[in-house]
């Protein structure tokens, strides 16, 4: 069983050698998609601020941006009959939290418009409370099936038709977005703090190793998977705790080996972490008094400091698992092939010949990189030559076409002329043979006729 205090203390370490890498991995992440709940709160009402001022122009954008998940959520179960309940007390549909809040009713209107809602949306209950408990836990990010869905639902609806097109169209390309450049940064983000651990240098471009991999496609789909399985947990709000810990490795293992099977992933991280939840429980609940003190600087210590504390530590402790995993031969531990991640049973002079050998192996593909560079550049201007002296033979074939075009009649001249010339040839020859014929026959009549005077 690890020990929390090694793990922390491992990470201080950590982040106060290379300090900036960190911040700026874990500032990326907390920006553009909404990690590190507890430091992103300040960025995203700032930007929230921003984006308002921004769409200040448009009515439509201005609402959307103020809506919350319970607002998609009763887009999918309202009707005409609520948007007409809204619009009687004077609230224009989309008929987002804020709207509502902002409306001039007396108490007692709101609590009738409130009744007459509940009787149209038996459910309406229920789904706040799901919802108030996804808002909070669950990052919007993960909504995404939420959205598109009520954008869907409202393109079906006059009254929510110009939202609907707006969610719909914005949700699916946040989506991709996410799909194609959160989800592979997330892996890097797990692959940095997992190099940060003993390679002092190490630069915050390890951020794109599964670029720099090329795997791409099959690690975004398991991290989908996995993001899907928190999500659908989390509206049980029993089951995201135990499935969060339960599959809390997988974007490390996928750091570690990006070509690993979806089965396999899940498989692993559900071996390593047997036995091992609770204490990565206490693990996380231990950085409270942390998250709390973000909270208080409106981010600033979680974006300096506790972001990239919390990530080593989680780093770290994978390491642990891993080890683990590896001494006692779980199934797929050979997937765990990276032998440039763990140096802890290492000794300093096998360190110094690891780093060596990975320097040189890094010095060795950067050189092979620029060798294919530099042939790949090559082969173009060769190709590129070849494809400019084919097309100046074909400008000088077209600049002869006209003459060619002129010497056809000449040229079908001369043939007319020598097959002319070639038929009289061959009846003169003809004519000759048959004269040549005609004296063979004269003369051996004169030769007989010569033979029977001479008899007589």
């Amino acid at each position: 069983m690890f020990s929390i205090k090694d793990i922390k203390a491992d990470a201080k370490i950590c982040v106060k050698r290379n300090f900036w890498p960190g911040v700026i991995v874990c500032f990326i992440l907390a920006v553009f998609f909404g990690e590190y709940i507890f430091s992103s709160y300040a960025i995203t009402s700032y930007s929230d601020y921003a984006a308002d001022y921004m769409s200040s122009g448009s009515e439509t954008l201005t609402k959307y941006r103020k809506m919350t998940n319970s607002d998609y959520i009763r887009i999918l179960f309202s009707n005409d009959d609520v948007i007409e309940v809204y619009e009687s007390y004077g609230i224009k549909p989309p008929y987002g939290t804020d709207d509502i809040k902002s409306a001039k009713l007396s108490k007692e209107q709101k609590k009738e418009m409130d009744n007459k809602i509940c009787s149209l949306l038996p459910n309406k209950i229920f789904i706040d409370k799901i919802i108030s408990f996804s808002s909070d836990i669950i990052s919007l990010q993960n909504t995404y099936p939420v959205q598109i869905a009520a954008g869907t639902k409202g393109l079906f609806n006059r009254h929510t038709f110009t939202l609907g097109v707006v969610i719909l169209v914005i949700s699916i390309l946040s989506m991709l977005f996410s799909f194609f450049v959160g989800l592979p940064l997330k892996v890097g983000r797990s692959r940095f703090f997992m190099e940060n651990l003993y390679y002092k240098d190490t630069g915050a471009t390890r951020i794109l190793f599964l670029y720099r991999q090329g795997y791409i496609i099959k690690p975004c789909i398991i991290m989908t998977i996995f993001s899907a399985m928190l999500f659908v947990s989390g509206l049980t709000v029993i089951f995201y705790f135990p499935i969060y810990y339960m599959y809390k490795q997988v974007p490390y293992i996928l750091a570690e080996n990006p070509t690993v099977g979806i089965k396999q992933a899940f498989k692993l991280s559900r071996q390593m972490m047997k036995g091992y939840k609770w204490r990565a429980f206490l693990l996380d609940l231990s950085f409270a008094g942390w998250h709390i003190l973000s909270v208080l600087s409106l981010g600033a210590v979680g974006i300096f400091y506790t972001n990239s504390y919390t990530s080593a530590a989680n780093a770290k402790l994978y390491l642990i698992v891993r080890k683990n995993a590896i001494k006692n031969q779980y199934e797929n531990c050979d997937k765990l092939c990276d032998r440039y991640i763990d140096l802890s049973d290492v000794d300093d002079e096998q360190k110094t010949v690891i780093f060596q050998e990975n320097e040189s192996a890094r010095n060795e593909q950067i050189e092979k990189k620029k060798r294919q560079q530099e042939q790949k550049e090559i082969a173009d201007k060769e190709n590129e030559l070849e494809r400019i002296r084919r097309i100046q033979e074909m400008s000088y074939d077209i600049k002869k076409l006209p003459e060619t075009i002129k010497e056809i009649p000449k040229n079908i001249k001369e043939l007319s002329k020598t097959i002319k010339d070639d038929s009289e040839e061959r009846s003169r020859v003809k004519e000759l043979k048959k004269s040549q014929i005609e004296n063979d026959k004269i003369k051996n009549d004169t030769d007989d006729s010569g033979e029977n005077n001479i008899e007589q």
